[in-house]
């Protein structure tokens, strides 16, 4: 990977547990990589790990999409995320 600025990426910040900063580091050392690659693979396997997961057609709506007010927005996104966590851990109503 080559360091310097990247364009295709964005810097954030991370507050980490001291317990998750000590593994961290040792994966770091054992594997040669840095902490941020670590990170970043980490974080890409959650997400398609989760890839089942559809947002409501709303999402990224913009000028001339649908006229939602926003607590049925906040009603139809909380009833899709608990949709999705009943499916993935198998929750009974």
């Amino acid at each position: 990977m080559a360091y310097g600025i990247l364009l295709s990426m964005e810097k954030t910040t991370v507050y980490l547990s001291e317990e998750i900063q000590r593994g961290l580091g040792a994966l770091a050392r054992k594997t040669g990589r840095p902490k941020a690659e670590l990170i970043r693979e980490a974080l890409e396997r959650y997400i398609e790990a989760e890839d089942d997961f559809v947002l409501p057609s709303w999402v990224g709506a913009a000028k001339g999409g649908p006229v939602t007010d926003s607590s049925t927005i906040k009603q139809e996104a909380r009833a899709a995320w608990y949709g999705h966590l009943k499916k993935k851990y198998g929750w009974e109503d």
